[in-house]
């Protein structure tokens, strides 16, 4: 992993922080649609929180390989490579919700700084790369989402007040938050009503104590930022039914125990 010295200072001071069960509620303003083809991950919306104030908005310089993001979140794990993988799920939907589709359109160039010698404007718009384009997006309908974690409630919900909109899209108005909740959980799960409740690397199976996921794996975004393809890993997605293993399930308690 990449160590950045910007963000130095949240890590040391995130390894001493307190941390419980927490249910994180996201109430989004009436109308306000959700766009965007993945789901919004916690962990990776509080890495982001996280960069923009230790950067002071100017983000990290690209790279292949991941950063050493800190987050105030419990890890469960990490790869051979250091990457965590947090106590957290992705937010889904706590109120009615619908599908739906908006669109956006790319329209062709006025031709003011595109006419040829002759000063023709020549570009079409009908065929090439300056067309026009209808592109659909997909959106979800609800003004209440929730992810679970296991974090420092007042870190978490400071980090949080800072974000007023999620998703895709956000300067057209789409996920438009109107304020957020942080509050106490009975218990964290990774997997509930025989589904995973957040994506898990096949090399962290043990952590689900005999719970199988079903299918085989495929490459999944898991750890911060899930968007990248270069940190990619062989998994499961959430939501991906599960069945128990009653055998490999006592094994993972008597190394539990041990």
């Amino acid at each position: 992993m990449v160590e950045y010295e910007a963000l130095r200072p949240h890590g040391e001071r995130y390894i001493e922080l307190e941390v419980t069960p927490l249910r994180v509620v996201l109430h989004l303003q009436p109308g306000s649609r959700l766009a965007g083809y993945d789901p919004i991950n916690l962990d990776n919306l509080l890495a982001r929180m996280v960069v923009d104030e230790a950067t002071e908005g100017r983000g990290l310089p690209f790279t292949p390989e991941a950063y050493n993001l800190p987050v105030p979140l419990k890890c469960l794990w990490r790869s051979d490579a250091g990457l965590p993988l947090w106590a957290a799920t992705p937010f889904t939907p706590a109120a009615d919700c619908a599908d739906d589709v908006a669109y956006w359109h790319k329209r062709v160039q006025t031709g003011r700084f595109t006419g040829t010698k002759s000063g023709k404007y020549t570009i079409s718009s009908t065929n090439g790369r300056y067309m026009e384009r209808r592109v659909p997006l997909p959106t979800k309908v609800c003004d209440i989402w929730q992810a679970d974690c296991i974090g420092n409630a007042a870190e978490v919900a400071r980090l949080l007040a800072g974000c007023t909109y999620v998703g895709k899209r956000r300067t057209n108005g789409f996920g438009e938050v109107a304020h957020w909740e942080v509050q106490p959980l009975d218990a964290f799960a990774l997997v509930r009503d025989d589904r995973l409740t957040r994506p898990i690397p096949a090399m962290a199976i043990e952590l689900l104590n005999g719970h199988v996921p079903e299918g085989q794996p495929a490459p999944i975004g898991w750890t911060p930022p899930q968007w990248k393809p270069s940190i990619f890993a062989p998994g499961w997605w959430t939501g991906t039914p599960v069945i128990m293993d009653w055998f490999a399930g006592a094994m993972a308690l008597e190394r539990q125990a041990h």
